[in-house]
């Protein structure tokens, strides 16, 4: 989806804005279509409709597949390491300075979220992941009125986000998003001409507006009227971070050149199972028609001329029906399930478990499992899991190096940031920009926390440390098996506390300076 870019000689153009979007919403029409069936048919639960005047059941399974998987994304251990192997003592301080500015830039983004009154960003990035397959946001540091450093990391709707892409990765994006008359009035009546603002009605769909981004500029477009006049965004790239959930690359159809399958990319948790949703729908609505029908079952009523009725509900407590000589009213047997339809349920309950969860991460165990066979379910939970995980990963790392690239140039005041390291850690410091300046790019990683996992990890790291001569180093252990975040200073922890041990004076010590 390459395009030509906006920031040359000509200048912007509100309108080629709107062109750039208007051509990738066409070629990636069938990619949104999916996405919205996804949310509108799966996650937000839209009635099944089984035909007029039968009745219709919508399974609640779904979402609670996309909570649980959300549930782990956003409960997931966070940590931030810079590579630091045979580095000299100092050049670990300044990497672990620039941890804690990473650390500090994710937690001030989620302050100013819950500011806005929005969820905090692992929650949105993880309902993106999960339902559009997708993760988008802005990243940008802005100095405000006081004179003072914010950290803007928005993640964006994959659904209303527009980009194209050069040689060099990013050209422009765009998101385009819904305000009403007030809200628009209130945020640009500075920059918006006032004809335009008084042209505006109090539509309940409310109006387009167009935040836009290209290598050097931002511009915000209204009814193609400049809200916000191109003006420099600080970085030298598009502020935005864009990727795609899964491997799947843009597949192209066959004798199709100018076709590419966009649906394919960026699937979403819902890929396996979208299509046997509905025949669970279907199974589960004929089940409840034939309950329902069992509280009242049809009547046959024969008469000698065939026009008897009956006045009133011969299924009402105490009902009283008179007939004639002659006259018979009697209840049909009930229509029943077809004898293959539990073996049907079944099959289609392991089908639905091969594509999302076993329901044992329910509790649901309906007969007796070994230790084994439960781990084995629970491993299944990783092919589901991990693919998500990974996506917030790579969010994360692309925001941050996105700010951290830009408080490099040395423009902007030396932050103040605070946060908790994994191992539970305050700090509170304020870094400058020299102290991190050109320490390349972060490993960010999420760790989810399974039922099984940290048995598992606490029995490697055991085995790990065992014998005379240990098969891995301690901080490796820590680090890698256990994924403390600042491996240094536990260590350095344990070495006074084995210090402490090895100094009855030491002990001494210790014990008067906890009473004083």
């Amino acid at each position: 989806m390459a395009t030509e870019g906006l920031s040359n000689e000509r200048g912007f153009d509100t309108r080629s804005v709107q062109t750039l979007v208007e051509r990738h919403d066409e070629q990636s029409a069938s990619l949104r279509a999916r996405m919205q069936s996804d949310y509108d048919n799966l996650y937000a639960l839209s009635q099944y409709d089984a035909g007029e005047d039968y009745a219709s059941y919508t399974t609640n399974e779904p979402r609670a597949f996309a909570d649980k998987i959300i549930g782990w994304i956003v409960s997931a251990v966070l940590t931030v390491e810079m590579p630091n192997t045979d580095k000299r003592q100092h050049d670990r301080e300044r990497l672990q300075a620039k941890e804690k500015l990473c650390l500090g830039f994710l937690r001030a983004a989620e302050d100013r979220m819950l500011r806005l009154l929005l969820p905090t960003i692992r929650d949105q990035l993880a309902f993106y992941v999960a339902i559009r397959g997708m993760w988008a946001g802005r990243s940008l540091l802005m100095k405000t009125l006081e004179g003072k450093t914010e950290i803007d990391i928005t993640p964006w709707d994959p659904l209303h986000t527009y980009w194209g892409t050069g040689r060099g990765g990013l050209e422009w994006a765009c998101y385009r998003f819904k305000r009403t008359r007030a809200e628009i009035e209130a945020e640009y009546s500075e920059s918006l001409p006032r004809r335009m603002l008084e042209q505006l009605t109090e539509s309940p769909d409310g109006y387009d507006v167009y935040d836009f981004y290209d290598r050097t500029n931002n511009l915000v477009v209204v009814e193609g009227e400049y809200a916000k006049k191109p003006a420099p965004h600080g970085q030298n790239v598009v502020p935005v971070f864009i990727g795609l959930v899964g491997s799947t690359p843009p597949v192209q159809a066959y004798k199709a050149a100018s076709k590419l399958e966009s649906a394919l990319m960026g699937e979403s948790i819902y890929a396996t199972n979208r299509k046997i949703y509905e025949k669970v729908n279907s199974v589960l609505s004929t089940v409840l028609e034939l309950v329902g029908r069992s509280k009242k079952p049809p009547i046959e009523i024969r008469s000698r001329d065939g026009s008897k009725t009956l006045s009133e509900d011969p299924y009402k407590q105490g009902s009283t029906i008179p007939l004639a000589e002659g006259d018979e009213v009697q209840a049909l047997d009930l229509l029943r399930m077809s004898p293959d339809t539990g073996a049907m349920l079944g099959f289609v309950s392991g089908e639905l478990q091969r594509g999302s969860l076993p329901y044992s991460i329910y509790g649901e165990i309906q007969f007796q499992l070994s230790g084994y066979a439960i781990n084995t379910l629970g491993n299944s939970i990783e092919t589901v899991i991990n693919p998500r995980l990974k996506a917030v990963e790579r969010a994360y790392v692309r925001a941050v190096t996105l700010l951290s690239d830009q408080y490099d140039t040395g423009r902007y005041p030396s932050i103040q940031v605070s946060g908790r390291m994994s191992n539970r850690d305050w700090f509170d410091e304020e870094i400058d920009a020299e102290m991190v300046k050109g320490l390349g790019i972060p490993e960010i990683r999420l760790i989810a926390n399974l039922p099984q996992d940290d048995l598992q990890k606490m029995n490697m790291a055991r085995m790990a440390r065992e014998g005379t001569v240990p098969l891995l180093p301690d901080r490796l252990i820590r680090g890698d098996i256990l994924h403390y975040q600042d491996p240094d200073a536990i260590e350095q922890v344990v070495k006074e506390q084995i210090a402490e041990g090895a100094s009855p004076l030491a002990a001494l010590l210790t014990l008067y300076q906890s009473a004083t």
